[in-house]
C-alpha cells in the first residue's frame, strides 16, 4: 500500500481469513497499523468469523465483511457486523457461493456481494434465492455486486457503497 500514490481499494487477505486459526495477534496488529498509516486507501476484509471484529479497534478506512453461504452464516454475519455499523462504517456480506436460500429478516449490511460456486462440481444458485437478496437490498438502499461467475445474471451489477477513505 505504501507504494501506491493514489487511493485504492485493497482486498486484504483475499485468499485467506484474517481470523483463521493460528493467525497471531501481533501479525493482526501490524496489519491494522499499516491500514491506519495509509488512510488514503480503503481496505476490505472478509472472514467466516465476524464475531471477532468487535475485539479490535478498526480504522475508519476498513470495510468489514463476512461470508454467508447459508442462513446460519447470514445470522452470524448479522450478529457480528450489525454492532459495527455505527458512524457509517461500511460492512458487507459476500454470499459467495450462495448455496441455500437466505431470508435477510430485516437486516442488510451496507454492501452485498452475490456469487456462484466455482471449481469442479460448482453450481449456480437458484434464481429465486438471488432475487430475494436483491429485493431486500433494494428495500434498504444497499448496493449489490454480482461476481462474474453468477451466470444467471449475465450482465451483472457492479455497485459499490459510497465511502471515502480518511484524509491523505
Amino acid at each position: 500500500p505504501a507504494k501506491r500514490q493514489s487511493s485504492a481499494r485493497i482486498f486484504t487477505c483475499s485468499v485467506g481469513d484474517i481470523f483463521s486459526p493460528g493467525a497471531e495477534r501481533e501479525w493482526l496488529s501490524a496489519v491494522i497499523d499499516v491500514m491506519r498509516q495509509m488512510p488514503r486507501h480503503t481496505y476490505q476484509l472478509l472472514t467466516k468469523a465476524p464475531q471477532h471484529y468487535v475485539e479490535l479497534d478498526w480504522p475508519e478506512n476498513v470495510w468489514l465483511g463476512a461470508t454467508a453461504t447459508n442462513q446460519a452464516q447470514w445470522d452470524a454475519a448479522r450478529a457480528g457486523l450489525a454492532p459495527l455499523e455505527r458512524d457509517g462504517r461500511i460492512t458487507f456480506v459476500s454470499a459467495e457461493p450462495l448455496l441455500e436460500p437466505i431470508a435477510p429478516d430485516g437486516w442488510m449490511p451496507r454492501w452485498l456481494i452475490i456469487g456462484a460456486q466455482t471449481g469442479p462440481g460448482g453450481r449456480q444458485p437458484d434464481g429465486a434465492w438471488v432475487g430475494t437478496l436483491e429485493r431486500a437490498a433494494a428495500r434498504h438502499g444497499v448496493p449489490v455486486f454480482h461476481k462474474p461467475n453468477l451466470v444467471i445474471r449475465p450482465r451483472g451489477r457492479r455497485e459499490f457503497p459510497v465511502a471515502t477513505p480518511g484524509p491523505a
